[in-house]
């Protein structure tokens, strides 16, 4: 597969071929090693060698829709603070779902050992209610039954849509999934596992640029006179 940079210039010259070049003024300029190095460990992960180089390139998007998915969704690129506050938002919100779900579990554990105690005691109840779960095909951490929807500290956001989907890089998949992979987070479609979308950041900007190149999207106007882009 071509370099980020490749991938970024075919990306760049996909938009001059529909006459959409001036929306790639809002790319804002790339990060420094520095501002990479300090998302990491705010974070406490390691970004896969992809991502860094392509935050290397743009760091963000100033907040418009610019970057498609395969199924030809169009996203705003996070920068690296937005990024940061994203991922801080949902795990302080996903602390306070746990802490009523902890709650729950407590109250339904009385219960059951109550009703159980002849065939389980409380550690087995314990590794039941510690267990993870995945997705049908094992490739996503998926809901635990009991949360209307769930936030794993091991997905960072990378872009995300009007409606608010995003599209995470999965630095935590299930067991057949692989590190690195992009998901999609729609919190709308209830306790449904989130689907993975592209094998990696790299492959989902690769088919992007095809997409561009084969005129699956083009230039609009909105009723303000302003541009923005849309799918053909």
């Amino acid at each position: 597969m071509l370099s980020l940079q490749e991938i970024w210039k075919r990306i760049e010259a996909g938009f001059e071929m529909i006459h959409a070049s001036v929306l790639l003024d809002d790319l804002r300029p790339g990060a420094t090693d520095t501002e990479i190095q300090d998302t990491e460990r705010f974070l406490g992960m390691t970004f896969p060698d992809e991502v860094k180089a392509s935050y290397h390139l743009h760091n963000g998007s100033n907040g418009k829709m610019l970057i498609g998915d395969p199924d030809q969704h169009i996203y705003q690129l996070y920068s690296s603070v937005e990024m940061m506050s994203d991922w801080q938002r949902e795990m302080d919100l996903q602390h306070q779902i746990n802490q009523r779900a902890e709650q729950n579990r407590r109250e339904r554990r009385n219960i059951r050992l109550q009703q159980q105690k002849d065939w389980m005691d409380e550690g087995d109840l314990l590794d039941a209610e510690n267990e993870v779960f995945f997705g049908f095909d094992q490739q996503v951490r998926c809901n635990p039954p009991d949360r209307g929807w769930w936030w794993h500290p091991g997905w960072v956001p990378l872009l995300r849509s009007d409606s608010g989907v995003r599209l995470c890089l999965d630095l935590a998949p299930g067991p057949t999934g692989r590190i690195g992979q992009i998901i999609r987070l729609d919190f709308d479609s209830g306790d449904q596992c989130p689907p993975v979308i592209a094998s990696s950041w790299q492959a989902l900007l690769f088919t992007f640029a095809q997409n561009l190149e084969a005129g699956e999207y083009r230039l609009r106007e909105d009723i303000f006179g302003g541009v923005f882009l849309s799918f053909a």
